[in-house]
């Protein structure tokens, strides 16, 4: 699903402290545009775009190469690998400002609110698990904010606390420490440069949780959590992929079905749709669809192309490369590096 996962602290009015799988960081700015340093060195900058909860992203400043807990109620028990340069140690991430230090757990606090205020404050995962293993009422907070920091570092683990977060009654949108204490987002990608923006809450570990099942194989498992989830537009968009990976491509067409183009998310929609009438041997449905997701020019230049792509082989299909040709000449016009429209180019001209 290409999930990009990134918790957001809101540390004083127009800072954040961004708390990611890859590193830490700070943002600065306003609701109109956001300017945001990573410890890695990365920069980039946000806007809104005028759909609710979407916005856009690029980067101003590239990342650097590299240098060289058992049942609910209670706390739960405890592809190939690619060869990498060894990563340089990460810088020291940049302290907590003095007005978020301020704001401490009160003299008569629980002690497990006390345990996950030291967890986040020190920025350690393991410190909010244990806080969560050792105090019912810092349980779901707790169990939450581990099991998304551990994403990248520890899946299993992440699987493991997200499933019980999942299995339990409650919502961490609701949680009085994530209330009283943090201003949390998490985006989930919906495609490179779009995300969708949501409060943690059952939806956002849900769908992250669909994404872990996803990488370790269980597409069946993240397919049946995500069916049972409140539908929502990104529930919809992280299903459709999902069926697509499995090639269930009827449950793809019936979900779309009576789409509009209203936003990035149903233009996505609507170009899986597209790719479902090709795979089930209706090609007019096909590039009808296709037609609907690029109905509105003014929809994400990613998710245009990918629809641009999938009609050009489409219409390649179909025998009409004249008119394939010239749907992968716009994208190459506006993106000369996309691979997958160049290799498309010279399988046309071949």
């Amino acid at each position: 699903m290409g999930f990009r996962i990134r918790k957001s602290i809101r540390v004083m009015p127009g800072v954040r402290l961004n708390l990611s799988k890859t590193g830490i960081g700070a943002s600065f700015g306003s609701n109109y545009g956001r300017v945001s340093l990573h410890s890695s060195g990365r920069e980039t900058f946000a806007s809104r775009t005028g759909i609710p909860g979407i916005t856009y992203m690029r980067s101003i400043k590239p990342h650097p190469e590299p240098a060289g807990a058992g049942q609910q109620g209670g706390a739960p028990p405890g592809g190939p690998a690619r060869t990498q340069a060894p990563r340089a140690a990460p810088p020291a991430p940049p302290p907590l400002p003095e007005e978020f230090r301020r704001k401490k757990p009160g003299m008569f606090a629980s002690a497990g609110e006390k345990a996950l205020y030291e967890a986040v404050i020190s920025q350690n995962r393991t410190m909010a698990r244990t806080a969560g293993d050792e105090h019912p009422d810092a349980r779901l907070a707790g169990y939450t904010l581990a099991g998304l920091w551990m994403m990248e570092d520890d899946p299993g683990q992440a699987i493991t606390l997200l499933q019980w977060v999942m299995d339990s009654d409650g919502d961490p949108a609701t949680d009085a420490f994530v209330q009283q204490y943090l201003s949390t987002s998490v985006e989930l990608g919906l495609a490179e440069g779009v995300s969708v923006s949501l409060p943690i809450c059952r939806e956002a570990v849900g769908l992250s949780l669909a994404e872990l099942m996803q990488d370790a194989g269980r597409i069946d498992n993240a397919i049946h959590l995500v069916e049972g989830m409140e539908p929502t537009g990104s529930t919809a968009v992280s299903l459709a992929e999902l069926y697509v990976l499995e090639g269930e491509w009827q449950q793809v067409i019936a979900l779309t079905d009576g789409l509009a183009n209203g936003d990035d998310a149903t233009a996505l929609l609507l170009a899986y749709r597209g790719v479902a009438f090709r795979e089930t041997g209706v090609p007019d449905a096909a590039v009808e669809a296709f037609k609907m997701a690029l109905r509105a020019p003014s929809r994400s230049a990613q998710v245009r192309h990918l629809a641009l792509i999938e009609r050009a082989r489409t219409l390649a299909a179909m025998g009409r490369k004249a008119g394939a040709r010239k749907d992968v000449g716009k994208v190459l016009a506006e993106d000369s590096t996309n691979a997958a429209a160049q290799a498309l180019n010279e399988e046309l001209s071949a």
